[in-house]
């Protein structure tokens, strides 16, 4: 299946970078929403309430950054 810029859909997922905040934002994760959660231990669900707009706002542990696409 083919997105709107040609690629497939599994080449379009976007990369996050994780940090926890309680250890002066260190770097804990990096990839796929997927990966961050294996690595992290933090569920998927969690993870992207940290990174949406609203989850932001939030006092939240981790800290959830979208770095962009994979090319």
């Amino acid at each position: 299946m083919k997105g709107n810029s040609g690629l497939t859909i599994e080449e379009e997922k976007p990369i996050y970078a994780v940090y926890d905040l309680r250890k002066n934002e260190k770097l804990v994760a990096i990839g796929t929403i997927q990966e961050c959660s294996e690595l992290s231990g933090i569920s998927v669900g969690h993870l992207r309430l940290c990174a949406c707009p609203s989850g932001q706002k939030r006092n939240f542990k981790y800290k959830v950054v979208k770095l962009g696409k994979i090319d």
